[in-house]
């Protein structure tokens, strides 16, 4: 009888350990602990003048890629009209409206989700108002999700040598930003993010998101009125987590 006994346990605990072990399995092919995260490809840039812009740029065959450009212009406090930005021919999206921090100087962010590969020309253009100097730096990243590929636009201002924003973020994602000041040109040295390219006073920056609320800050030799915007460039499947165990969900290939 007690032999019966053990045998029937030991039945029960090898199905009970199989069931666990088919349950892990299944789990494993759910998730991923390897996911892409959102990862800069290269930046187009271009500076100076009054006049629209063309600038010739290259966007690699990545997959999941996103389009995010900054405008920053000195419109002598004559806002512009038509203000817009086109990839090959393809219109971005403004990311919400322009920010006008200081009389005469405003930023302007767009985004365009699966730009064309390849060599092509990124346009500038606008009609009206007394414009004195435009930058246009667009940066172009994958891993980037195809339907909310940006979200959470947010806008920093202030008078001082220490400018900084927080852009609400997810880990995976990339947090980037605009940084403008209304003087003359000086050194600015990032403290927090990188330069996606340097064009004292006004600047271009990202940062990998540390989740939550993602810091980009900088100093400068002397304090100015300055302004800052950012946008959030979400990763594939809008950085969402799986709700077992906090693995992230695995993406479709």
């Amino acid at each position: 009888m007690r032999s019966a006994m053990r045998w029937a346990n030991s039945r029960v605990g090898h199905i009970c350990l199989r069931g666990v072990l088919l349950f892990a399995g299944l789990l494993l092919a759910c998730v991923d602990t390897s996911w892409a995260v959102v990862s800069l490809d290269t930046v187009i840039h271009h500076e100076g003048g009054s006049s629209p812009k063309t600038v010739s740029g290259t966007i690699a065959a990545n997959s999941d890629r996103v389009l995010i450009a900054y405008v920053h212009m000195e419109d002598g406090g004559t806002s512009v009209s038509g203000l817009g930005v086109t990839w090959n021919g393809v219109s971005m999206t403004a990311i919400g409206s322009s920010y006008s921090f200081s009389t005469g100087f405003t930023l302007y962010a767009f985004g365009l989700i699966a730009p064309d590969t390849g060599t092509h020309d990124l346009v500038l253009s606008w009609s009206g108002g007394g414009v004195n100097w435009t930058v246009v730096t667009a940066m172009a990243f994958y891993g980037a999700d195809q339907t909310t590929a940006w979200q959470n636009r947010t806008t920093a201002s202030g008078t001082s040598a220490a400018p900084s924003i927080s852009v609400t973020s997810s880990n995976g994602n990339m947090a980037t930003a605009a940084y403008m000041h209304t003087g003359s040109a000086d050194t600015f040295v990032e403290v927090n993010g990188t330069e996606a390219y340097a064009s004292e006073p006004w600047e271009t920056l990202y940062r990998a998101s540390t989740g939550g609320s993602t810091t980009i800050s900088g100093t400068t030799t002397s304090s100015w009125t300055w302004g800052m915007l950012g946008v959030d460039v979400v990763q594939v499947g809008g950085g969402a987590s799986a709700e077992t165990f906090g693995f992230r969900k695995r993406r479709m290939q």
